[in-house]
């Protein structure tokens, strides 16, 4: 028997944790993602996808997810893969946030008025907490990514 042990909005989270947990052994299943891909306002709806394990597993599929959502998974890739993380091109520092930028705001708030419908944004505007300097996620002091 199945147990759904997380429900996301966002179906490509989903598949992430379900990835997350097989890799930790854990048999793991996303249902409803093709709903919510079809027609995202109604995911809210249904409950969006759902991230099911087997009854056994559902303990150990809990603490993976909750090292997950703590971000010490992340701590773990950063430490052995120090390139991944995500630090100022100016300063070098990792004290880094991101933002939304207003045109993506705007637009999804359009196109929901319009069309009832919506969709995932993502921060691309950055800024160094430590010496100020802002530039777009993926450009490096030299321009964009992949260009020298």
């Amino acid at each position: 028997m199945l147990i759904t042990v997380r429900r996301c909005f966002d179906p490509w989270e989903a598949h992430i944790l379900r990835a997350r947990l097989e890799a930790e052994g854990i048999p793991a299943s996303v249902a409803g993602d093709q709903h919510v891909i079809a027609n995202w306002p109604l995911s809210v709806a249904l409950g969006g996808a759902a991230l099911q394990v087997p009854g056994g597993y559902l303990e150990p599929a809990q603490e993976v997810i909750a090292a997950y959502h703590a971000g010490r998974l992340e701590q773990d890739l950063i430490a052995e893969y120090p390139e991944a993380a995500d630090t100022c091109p100016a300063c070098g520092s990792a004290a880094v946030a991101g933002s939304v930028p207003t045109g993506q705001r705007v637009l999804l708030l359009a196109v929901f008025l319009l069309a009832s419908a919506s969709f995932p944004t993502r921060a691309s505007r950055m800024r160094c907490k430590e010496c100020g300097h802002g530039w777009r996620y993926g450009e490096t002091m030299d321009g964009p990514a992949g260009q020298a």
